[in-house]
């Protein structure tokens, strides 16, 4: 059997982990565990990216396969009964959670569109300029009434037709990072904000 973890989060001395989780059947499916005990969340081949605790409730996010669209879908999990957060037609996957009063935020992306969803409902992350794609967003962060994402996408850089940028979103406004010009690429995969 092989298992992979991408996250943790540390609430009230409870340890959660989360990621994957080879079955007897072979098939990669999504998982998290509390203090080291499994829970399974998916049956079809899924992972876990990112979870946040909130006044006792356990999010999850991730992807799962969708045998009807035979397509990855981007899901959240709350308390270990999952949701879609896009309707099949390409494939997505939800990369990043946080959760600020009432509000849940998750990030990622859906096709070659960066998502940021807040409560359910999604809104694509808007980039500058032309031939821009593969849009993805990695992490969220909310403070006050603001809204941050970390991310990146694939478009010309430095003379070369195509790399990757790291990009920073405040309420979607993007602000593309700069990079050293002897590098062609760049990524960012975590925002934090105090």
């Amino acid at each position: 059997y092989v298992a992979g973890l991408s996250c943790i989060h540390v609430d009230n001395g409870d340890v959660y982990a989360g990621g994957f989780e080879q079955n007897a059947e072979g098939r990669n499916i999504a998982k998290i565990w509390k203090n080291g005990t499994p829970t399974i969340l998916s049956s079809n081949p899924g992972y876990i990216e990112d979870i946040y605790v909130a006044d006792g409730d356990v999010y999850a996010v991730g992807r799962e396969w969708s045998s009807t669209a035979n397509k990855l879908a981007a899901k959240i999990w709350k308390n270990g009964v999952g949701a879609n957060l896009t309707d099949g037609f390409a494939d997505a996957s939800a990369s990043g959670i946080t959760v600020a009063g009432t509000d849940v935020y998750v990030v990622g992306y859906d096709g070659n569109f960066g998502k940021v969803w807040k409560n359910g409902s999604g809104t694509t992350l808007s980039v500058a300029g032309a031939n821009v794609s593969e849009v993805v967003g990695k992490s969220v962060a909310v403070h006050g009434k603001d809204v941050y994402v970390a991310g990146s996408y694939v478009g010309p850089v430095h003379g070369s037709p195509y790399g990757s940028h790291g990009a920073l979103w405040k309420n979607g406004v993007e602000t593309t990072l700069e990079i050293n010009d002897k590098l062609k690429n760049s990524n960012v995969y975590d925002v934090i904000v105090r």
